[in-house]
């Protein structure tokens, strides 16, 4: 690490201390404190025993070859100090290779960025470097290669320094000489004058399998280690896992490199797209139906929202919305991390892949977990848990789905649904400053501040009030000093724990349902940049080249879309149903089962039904009351044949020929089944206010 290094990271963490002393000097200096040194509302030994959890329990690692693992977040972090060691790693009979330090020739250690560059007979390309401020950097551009304009032998004698040169002709010429390694075929095809790979060539074509040799020798020094050999295997491995085990090993190199973490990104990309599009063409459906499992397209998220809507339509419109925004120079980071930034120099923000899944991880187990106790079942003292008798859950369900910031930071974002508000922990809950202890006054000033409010004034203290339609809410403590920082409403133990801002919203459960839904349209992608997706006239070479010119992720979400980890989450099982057209029902396996039901079922509608049955096997498996939530998808509303779709998954019926009308031939084509609509449920299409009605929760 340069000197200069070392002082640019020491001057900016200096100026960021500096910058929180003279805040909170001059907070402290508005206000009398003669009586502020109170028991902390913020800083609890529960939020502190939370903090301890993400800094020293949240990951275990293996004795033997050091692979980083995940940890839950139980009951007992309060009580329990668990092994920090990994005793269920599969290093012994994995797939996937751990590297180990000790591994790599003696030769490629202690390469430094220009040693390697002098070794490439590439030059790698990323598009323009564009790193956004207090965040991280910007794909800009498609990875690409382009052979040296010197061959690696002229680039070393090119060096003045005679030790520096000597050492790389050594290092030089043990590569040419390794048989296990790559590295010598894509000397020799540089020197016999290959012609220069096009857009994306590196990613398929059979002859570059390997080229990571030739990119990083010190971290795949044989050929063995790479992912483009994945692709030509017959074992069902995957290219992403097989990355993230190096990125969690003892190797730290692989969580450093930029250019390293775009070249997994983008083949990943490119062949999931094309994959998915060409197999789609060659079997005649769609290729919505193909990249629907994707949270890169815009399929994933439409079945996302409808499952929304029938959580929505069983438990009514969500009691809380929650927000919780990390800051990574005040987030809790495990001790390897902070040893990893200070050998190395590096402030929050550098690492980015360990960075973004350790806080993915904390959001995820924070959520399942300390939220609603869905991570195991021992969990008592969860915050939306009945706090008059534990065994019982208040918990009905809950949403979640992680978004990156502007500045490319990992938030989350979630809805959830209790079936009694005021036995919640609510003592959690608050919106005011708690003057009674000056240091949490400060954090609470500090954090929560935001550029608008929507709480109402109120002097009284935090009290649950029951609303005209019935509903129980609850009466934030809010005051004009509040109202002025338009401080928002915050569970004191997150934020004693996390040290960031957290949101939370009780006031109105549409307006929540649609901050959350908006938050579909996820950052990465506008609408013109995933129209090729889905347009059938177009190869997969085409709509894949199209969308990774188009894409400009910031390496955060690079990393979380390589990782295993879930970008959106219920604790609900799902299950997907498309709504059959007029004369296609027998091609619905569901359906077919539906009609086929129990008597005693009888008057259950064909939606009623899949939410409490299980249609895996040849035959239906009955569950218990709604253990699945379904998302149904119709055609447009404008659509006449809407009306049918609608009456077979919401009426109760034993044949298809129920759902037609008597006359239906000598009707016109637009209200062919809307006429029939009216006949059997005229209580939801007979007048104005009663079709708004169905729409309402849409």
């Amino acid at each position: 690490v340069s000197l200069r290094r070392e002082l640019d990271v020491s001057n900016s963490q200096a100026n960021r201390q500096r910058a929180f002393v003279n805040r909170r000097e001059a907070f402290l200096r508005e206000y009398d404190w003669q009586s502020a040194d109170g028991p902390s509302l913020i800083n609890t030994p529960e939020a502190s025993d939370l903090r301890t959890w993400c800094i020293e329990k949240s990951w275990s690692f293996c004795p033997k070859c050091g692979h980083l693992a995940f940890e839950k977040l139980l009951p007992s972090f309060r009580t329990s100090t668990p092994s920090p060691l990994d005793r269920k790693c599969k290093c012994g009979n994995g797939v996937y290779t751990v590297p180990q330090p000790d591994d790599v020739p003696l030769l490629l250690r202690n390469l430094t960025t220009q040693d390697i560059r002098v070794l490439r007979p590439f030059d790698i390309h990323c598009g323009e470097y564009k790193r956004v401020v207090h965040g991280y950097r910007q794909r800009t551009g498609p990875f690409r290669l382009t052979w040296s304009a010197l061959t690696v032998q002229q680039k070393i004698l090119a060096i003045e320094d005679q030790p520096r040169r000597v050492r790389l002709q050594r290092t030089f010429e043990f590569l040419m000489a390794k048989a296990d390694s790559s590295y010598a075929k894509f000397v020799v095809m540089q020197s016999r004058g290959v012609a220069q790979p096009y857009a994306f060539q590196i990613f398929t074509a059979p002859k570059f399998q390997g080229v990571e040799c030739a990119l990083w020798p010190s971290l795949y020094h044989s050929t063995a280690l790479c992912e483009s050999i994945i692709a030509g295997q017959t074992n069902r491995q995957s290219g992403k896992a097989s990355f993230l085990h190096k990125v969690l090993s003892p190797v730290l190199d692989f969580s450093l490199d930029y250019e390293l973490l775009q070249y997994q990104y983008d083949p990943w990309l490119f062949k999931t797209i094309t994959r998915a599009i060409n197999s789609s063409r060659a079997s005649g459906y769609s290729p919505n139906a193909a990249l629907q499992q994707k949270s890169f397209s815009t399929t994933y998220w439409q079945w996302q929202h409808l499952y929304l809507l029938d959580a929505v339509r069983q438990y009514g419109f969500p009691s809380f919305f929650l927000t919780i925004s990390p800051y990574e120079w005040t987030f809790p980071w495990p001790r390897f991390i902070q040893q990893i930034r200070e050998e190395h120099c590096l402030e929050p923000t550098d690492l980015t892949l360990l960075e973004t899944l350790h806080v993915a991880h904390v959001l995820e187990q924070i959520a399942r977990g300390y939220l609603s106790r869905f991570n195991s079942n021992r969990w008592q003292q969860h915050v939306f848990n009945n706090q008059e008798d534990p065994s019982q859950s208040n918990l009905l369900t809950y949403f979640y789905r992680m978004e990156f910031q502007s500045r490319g930071t990992l938030h989350l974002h979630m809805l959830v649904w209790v079936k009694d508000l005021s036995l919640i922990r609510a003592n959690l809950l608050h919106a005011s400053i708690p003057w009674g202890n000056r240091n949490d006054a400060f954090l609470v000033a500090d954090t929560q501040k935001s550029s608008s409010s929507c709480l109402p004034l109120c002097q009284a203290p935090d009290s649950f009030l029951e609303r005209a339609d019935g509903r129980q809410h609850l009466q934030f403590h809010y005051t004009p000093e509040d109202a002025a920082r338009n401080l928002r409403a915050y569970i004191s133990s997150l934020l004693g724990a996390l040290r960031c801002r957290t949101d939370v919203q009780l006031a109105d459960g549409k307006a929540m349902l649609l901050k959350y839904v908006s938050s579909y349209v996820t950052k990465m992608h506008e609408a013109a940049t995933v129209e090729g997706l889905y347009c059938t006239d177009v190869t997969g070479f085409q709509a894949a080249n199209s969308f990774l010119r188009s894409v400009h992720p910031l390496a955060p979400e690079m990393a979380f879309q390589l990782s295993n980890l879930k970008v959106a989450w219920t604790d609900k099982l799902t299950k997907q149903f498309r709504a059959p057209h007029p004369g296609q029902e027998d091609t619905q396996k569901d359906y077919l089962q539906y009609l086929k039901r129990d008597v005693a079922e009888e008057d259950q509608s064909l939606l009623e039904w899949l939410r409490c049955h299980s249609t895996v096997g040849a035959k239906a498996k009955a569950l218990g009351a709604d253990k699945y939530l379904v998302a149904v998808k119709f055609v447009s509303v404008f659509n006449p044949v809407y009306f049918f779709q609608h009456l077979l998954v919401n009426y109760p019926h034993r044949h298809a020929a129920q759902l037609r009308h008597l006359e239906q031939a000598t009707m016109p084509p637009a209200i062919q089944y809307f006429s029939q609509a009216v006949s059997l449920m005229p209580d939801c299409w007979s007048r104005p206010e009663q079709i708004r009605q169905q729409f309402h929760h849409e």
